[in-house]
């Protein structure tokens, strides 16, 4: 039985930057693979996604914005399951909550508040390797892609059949990080990737962590300071690992509003790194990241106490934050000295900041930067906010309280209505309308205007108001109250006191001048697979159809070649940009035959073990053997690394026991498996039920086809 599948991708690039989100649809369930934003925190194709009636599920695979920074818009309106790993969960978390807070001054609009990220995120439901969700009957199970702290690759399975998302990944193993489980996700019915790494080959990274070590070192040697932008959710933790690890005597400055929280993260998620890295830790107690190597900086003022006469430092901070964040404080620092060096561990984006730098390095050329910061509030605005808050709370007491006794004891009369007649607008208003102050027992009259509401024969007793000094008032139709029923929501202290603080603080704009005369230099360190690799992966993984997502008309130019020599059928080979939608079909390919009248007349069933065959007993001259002109339909399947004496495993599973003989396998029965050129296995020998036996396995493995 088929599954219906359909893809819809939404990537687009911003600032050099891609950003990840795609519609899945398996059936009548509807899946959103990432969710990401760019350096405001918006994401151009969210309307299209909102225009969904329902959706199951979110699905993120790594914790980088450009993955996950619109998540929670998208959660706000479906109220679905986000399912990631527990350290995506937690290093996302923070980076969220670190761009909200760098845009937060320049926004009018409310859009979502810290509060809503905190109620997406405690929703999320996380999950560990290898670990399995389901959702309505369809299973999702999380494989390390050995990209970042916590990254995944998704299968996500439909009865037999399976879809493999693997966005981005690493195939090899990378400082304190183990490379991709391939092994885990092999030939799978559909494969979802980028293009990203079809377009062009980068440096190795190897290469580019020395070109980094280099430049830093020349610098702290001369008694400079290095500012390295990278990603603060994705690369931070693998340069801070670079630095720290090679040995390089020189202080690591993390810069950023939640950098100690980032940091807190990845010290509790040593589970998740390379077993090298926990190794080390149970003999020595130690990582990279202990507080004695690392010094955290939440804002400029402690960065300049905790940095005063150090000379020769190594200063991170996040890309999106220089771009638009508090990161922006650090520039002018670092760009007015000379001995100074800013190295991008990103590809700098156009009619940014970075390369307004870039291009007045050294010439002491004047540049500005602005920001907002966050700052105390005077006396005289702290006391305006206080009146403002105390005669907002009143107003919302008011009419709570007046909604909740009409609804109680008039449910038939319309509140709109209401307030039209009485043509109510403020609280004064209603607490004139419908409230009465009493110091003494004496029950006043039902104001006229109440008995024409409605209110005539109701028993008039006390209204109590627990907790409310201020305002022990008596409802002249309403009745006693439970003292729990106005109580406010709990709110634990720790929570309330930070909320106050931030209360208590407002939002300025600074702008700074300064001469930039330090320099500056661009070494791209995105940790993905090199641009030819992913050659490599799909010849040894063996997918049957190939979904390639973000591909431009330049990118579908570049895999042509390569593409026509792995998937021969164009119907195997999908490859969407942004907007773009593709239905599949997820089947196992199987091989047919057409014959003519004559030839089918003579074909005789014969049964050779649990097979029926088809032979034919008449005789058949060559010239109706003649070979066609069509090209071959039938697909190929490469098995890429797979050895023979694996394949001997696989048979003696099915109870097939095989021997080695000059490069290829013998059966008891006679029957020999050999490779081809084009990298398949070639089954040959008399037609009997181990030969057929041996044949179904292969064809079950997608080995043969």
């Amino acid at each position: 039985m088929s599954v219906s599948v359909a893809l819809e991708s939404f990537c687009y690039e911003e600032k050099e930057k891609e950003i990840y989100m795609h519609l899945l649809k398996i059936e009548d369930h509807r899946f959103i693979l990432d969710s990401g934003c760019d350096v405001s925190m918006e994401n151009r194709n969210t309307g299209e996604i909102l225009k969904q009636e329902r959706v199951d599920g979110i699905v993120l695979s790594h914790a980088g914005l450009e993955y996950t920074g619109n998540v929670v818009a998208l959660w706000k309106k479906y109220k679905c399951k986000v399912v990631c790993t527990m350290a995506v969960k937690k290093i996302a978390r923070q980076a969220i909550l670190e761009r909200h807070g760098d845009i937060e001054g320049q926004k009018q609009d409310g859009g979502i508040t810290a509060k809503d990220i905190e109620e997406c995120f405690s929703s999320m439901v996380e999950v560990r390797y290898k670990e399995a969700v389901a959702i309505d009957g369809i299973v999702l199970i999380a494989y390390n892609s050995g990209l970042s702290l916590g990254g995944a690759m998704w299968k996500i399975q439909k009865d037999k059949e399976s879809v493999v998302y693997a966005i981005r990944f690493s195939h090899r193993k990378w400082n304190y990080l183990d490379g991709a489980s391939w092994d885990m996700v092999q030939k799978p019915n559909l494969l979802i990737t980028s293009s990203k790494d079809f377009l062009y080959g980068r440096k190795t990274r190897k290469k580019a962590e020395g070109e980094i070590l280099k430049e830093a070192k020349a610098v702290v040697d001369a008694g400079g300071d290095v500012l390295l932008v990278s990603d603060e959710a994705v690369l931070f933790t693998e340069l801070v690992y670079l630095f720290v690890a090679s040995g390089l005597d020189t202080p690591v400055v993390v810069f950023g509003k939640r950098a100690g929280n980032i940091v807190e993260c990845v010290r509790s998620l040593l589970e998740w790194m390379a077993e090298e890295v926990t190794n080390k830790f149970i003999e020595e107690k130690r990582t990279p990241f202990t507080p004695e190597k690392i010094i955290v900086c939440a804002d400029l003022d402690e960065y300049e106490e905790k940095t005063k006469g150090m000379a020769g430092k190594v200063v991170f901070g996040g890309s999106d934050s220089l771009e638009t964040g508090s990161g922006r404080q650090l520039v002018p620092l670092i760009g007015r000295g000379k001995k100074n060096k800013i190295i991008f561990g990103e590809k700098i984006a156009r009619e940014s900041l970075g390369e307004r730098i870039s291009m007045k390095q050294g010439t002491g050329e004047e540049e500005s930067v602005s920001y907002f910061l966050k700052v105390a509030l005077s006396k005289e605005e702290l006391n305006e906010l206080t009146t403002e808050k105390e005669k907002e709370r009143e107003r919302i007491e008011l009419e709570r309280d007046f909604n909740r006794f009409i609804e109680e004891t008039q449910p038939d009369v319309n509140m709109a209505e209401l307030k039209t007649q009485f043509e109510i607008n403020t609280p004064a208003e209603m607490r004139e309308t419908f409230w009465s102050e009493y110091t003494t027992d004496t029950v006043a009259a039902v104001p006229e205007h109440s008995l024409s509401a409605g209110f005539e024969g109701l028993e008039v007793k006390r209204r109590v108001f627990p907790n409310r000094q201020r305002r022990k008032a008596k409802c002249v139709y309403g009745y006693v109250a439970d003292r729990g029923v106005f109580e406010e929501q709990e709110v634990s202290m720790e929570e309330a006191k930070e909320h106050e603080e931030e209360t208590k603080k407002k939002f300025v704009y600074e702008e700074k001048r300064f001469r930039v005369e330090c320099s500056s230099v661009c070494v791209p360190y995105e940790n993905a697979s090199d641009g030819r690799s992913i050659k490599t992966i799909l010849l040894e993984i063996c997918p049957q159809k190939l979904a390639v997502v973000g591909a431009s008309a330049e990118s579908r130019e570049c895999m042509e070649d390569f593409f026509r020599f792995v998937f021969p059928s164009p119907s195997d080979v999908f490859s969407l940009g942004e907007g773009e939608a593709e239905g599949v079909f997820l089947r196992r390919s199987a091989v047919s035959m057409k014959v003519g009248e004559e030839l089918s007349a003579s074909l005789v069933g014969q049964g050779i073990g649990r097979y029926s065959i088809g032979r034919i007993t008449c005789g058949v001259e060559d010239e109706s053997l003649c070979v066609s002109k069509e090209p071959a339909k039938a697909k190929k399947v490469f098995i890429g690394s797979l050895k023979l004496s694996e394949l001997r495993s696989i048979l003696q599973e099915k109870s097939i026991r095989c021997s080695m003989s000059l490069g290829e396998l013998v059966s008891q029965s006679g029957t020999r498996i050999r490779r081809t050129h084009e990298g398949s296995f070639l089954v040959e020998g008399v037609p009997s039920e181990e030969f057929y036996r041996i044949r179904e396995t292969l064809y079950d493995r997608h080995l043969v086809l």
